[in-house]
């Protein structure tokens, strides 16, 4: 049977909104829930966070947060870029219908070399779950289990769950074992009832709107974190980087958590009695 399955954590896609999902973090820490926390599930930026989550501490998270660029999430790729200006007919291309499904002219470097400088991918103490999308069939979602792939791939398999649509792999995604996958935002952005179905009753869900419809919100005591304000919509939150507005949203989740501090730590006392 195994062990018993403590507190899943839920996290959403929302891009640049992931900070909240930090201040979440440093909130569930601040009020000693985090090690009760045994499995974590995300889609898009929110499987980001789950490896981040689970291998550094919160204060290392808050300072990658609350020190993003611009370029960090929008990074040009500096070959395609050049193509372009050298090109006019390359230009033409990208600039069409076509070379926009193919995906933009950004790159995920700098989110690669983030993880590089931070994500140990052989460690690891809770399970992990990133959702992605089939390319084939958008309505489709996958969930990888990242305990069973080697570290590489495990990276692989977060790059692909974070690749805003059209904006780095296109229609065709990043090929993983030979299928193509896009952001797991698009088939499932909240993944709670797939962390459910691996076994965690207990779960606390992280929303990165602030109007969820109400018919995904949790039951049976499981816990939903909604902000408490909008964080944005795709260009005001999503892909927008400014450091006021990430400190606010990561302020703000940690506020969030503390205004349901007692229905949570009743959630841990439960869990570990």
């Amino acid at each position: 049977m195994g062990n018993p399955k403590k507190i899943g954590l839920v996290l959403s896609g929302g891009g640049a909104k992931g900070a909240y999902e930090a201040g979440v973090w440093a909130g569930l820490e601040q009020i000693g829930l985090t090690p009760s926390i045994d499995g974590i599930i995300g889609a898009s930026v929110g499987a980001l966070n789950a490896v981040l989550f689970d291998n550094c501490d919160t204060e290392t998270a808050a300072n990658i947060w609350l020190n993003l660029k611009k370029s960090d999430l929008l990074n040009i790729d500096k070959t395609e870029a050049a193509a372009m200006l050298l090109s006019p007919l390359f230009a033409m291309c990208r600039a069409s219908l076509w070379g926009i499904l193919l995906g933009g002219s950004f790159s995920q470097k700098r989110l690669e070399a983030i993880m590089k400088e931070h994500i140990d991918f052989s460690r690891g103490t809770r399970s992990l779950y990133a959702v992605c999308t089939h390319a084939a069939d958008l309505h489709s979602s996958e969930v990888f289990s990242l305990s069973e792939y080697e570290p590489e791939l495990r990276k692989q398999i977060v790059l692909a769950s974070s690749a805003l649509p059209l904006i780095y792999k296109g229609i065709f995604g990043m090929q993983i074992n030979g299928t193509g996958y896009l952001d797991g935002g698009i088939s499932d952005n909240t993944p709670r009832m797939k962390l459910r179905a691996r076994g965690w009753r207990q779960t606390v869900t992280v929303w990165l709107t602030n109007e969820p419809d109400r018919n995904h919100l949790s039951e049976d005591g499981n816990i939903d974190i909604i902000p408490s304000r909008s964080l944005g919509g795709f260009l005001t939150g999503t892909i927008r980087i400014s450091k006021k507005k990430l400190k606010a949203d990561y302020d703000l989740g940690i506020q969030d958590v503390l205004l349901q501090k007692e229905r949570l730590l009743q959630m841990a006392q439960a869990v570990e009695a």
